[in-house]
């Protein structure tokens, strides 16, 4: 088959997720302040991620990633902190809304109210040793 521009896609060109947009519960991740799925993680990454009510991400940073955040559903609150150290705090509110981050961006996430938010998030390859935390995450009933 030969694409708009006459290059040939056999299929070593391109990958189909099964499964589409129907998740089965057991490829969710738990974490303190909710779930994600990871949809794709090789030269980039596609999560699907799902933050509980009044639930914060840990502040934290990444030396390779950039991310973006595309906003499905409920409301997402992205804290970045700017060069200069002081801090900027930007509402994600409406769906599609979206937000990218540049490596080396310490930033936190949260819901700001009673309903979840739910997001994809779209990056460059994500790795566990990539993620350098400045705070824990947190939710309503920690101690």
């Amino acid at each position: 088959m030969l694409d708009d521009d006459g290059m040939d896609m056999d299929a070593e060109t391109y990958t189909i997720t099964p499964k589409g947009l129907y998740l089965d519960e057991d490829d969710w991740i738990e974490k303190k302040w909710g779930t994600e799925q990871i949809i794709h993680n090789e030269d980039h990454c596609v999560k699907i991620m799902a933050i509980k009510p009044n639930c914060k991400v840990s502040y934290h940073w990444h030396s390779k990633k950039a991310e973006t955040f595309i906003l499905i559903s409920g409301q997402l609150v992205v804290e970045v902190q700017l060069q200069d150290a002081t801090k900027e705090i930007i509402y994600l509110t409406e769906q599609f809304q979206s937000i990218t981050l540049m490596p080396n961006v310490p930033h936190t996430f949260y819901t700001p109210n009673e309903k979840s938010a739910i997001f994809i998030e779209a990056s460059t390859h994500d790795d566990t040793d990539d993620s350098f935390r400045i705070t824990s995450s947190t939710c309503p009933g920690d101690e």
